[in-house]
């Protein structure tokens, strides 16, 4: 079974940590009371704190289709606070319509990695759900860090690492060679959070060609890139 929603979903309250999650209460009520003899579940927590509808489009793909449940918990909430500073920022996007949720195709950072041109480095990294990420490394001679790829497509969404802390850089994202938006690994709000950022939204398809890129002083600070989604 799979549960699927923001805070209570991880098991966090404003003071702590709750530990045992109402996905643990109904995992053990299936396996030890549902029947005679208990029964094995096994079980996928993806609640993430700060947790919004296209964060949970990109846990679908990465985590839910391969993990192939029989079971799954939908915690939908509206986060009154992440919905006002949306409108706040005006580089963030719209989240995907509900028309393209069936059509997306989520790339990992491996077959990200085969479809463009780079200089970021596969890392292993200290997340529950995201163990490697595309990240510079910091190299003293190099004044920027870039990805380049092509992709047919009139939906795209990059996911990448926000944290709390200050080095973490910002990266401008250049589709057709215009820069479009920013994605900003430092955020107040949220820790080791895996962010969402829709960066195309069109009506008809079409070859675009989109390059990230770090550069000035964010060339020595952090940044991780945890994979792409996108609707052809």
């Amino acid at each position: 079974m799979v549960t699927l929603g923001g805070s209570i979903t991880e098991g966090l309250t404003q003071t702590h940590a709750v530990e045992n999650l109402y996905g643990h209460l109904i995992r053990n009520f299936l396996m030890y009371n549902l029947y005679n003899t208990p029964q094995n579940i096994n079980f996928l927590n993806l609640g993430i704190i700060c947790s919004y509808p296209l964060l949970g489009l990109f846990l679908t793909e990465s985590h839910i289709r391969p993990f192939k449940p029989d079971f799954i918990i939908v915690k939908f909430v509206l986060n009154e606070s992440i919905a006002i500073l949306d409108k706040q920022k005006s580089n963030t996007k719209l989240p995907l319509s509900l028309c393209c949720f069936k059509h997306i195709t989520f790339l990992d950072v491996h077959k990200l990695k085969q479809i463009s041109q780079i200089n970021l480095t596969l890392v292993h990294i200290s997340h529950p759900l995201f163990q490697v990420a595309l990240a510079p490394t910091h190299l003293t001679d190099c004044s920027e860090y870039y990805l380049d790829f092509s992709l047919e497509c009139h939906i795209l969404t990059i996911l990448f690492l926000q944290d709390q802390s200050p080095t973490f850089a910002t990266v401008t994202v250049c589709v057709d060679d215009l820069e479009t938006c920013y994605l900003q690994g430092y955020s107040q709000f949220v820790n080791h959070y895996p962010c969402p950022m829709s960066v195309i939204a069109d009506s008809n398809p079409k070859l675009h060609r989109i390059t990230l890129r770090i550069t000035d002083t964010d060339v020595s600070k952090e940044f991780y890139l945890l994979g792409i989604a996108y609707c052809k």
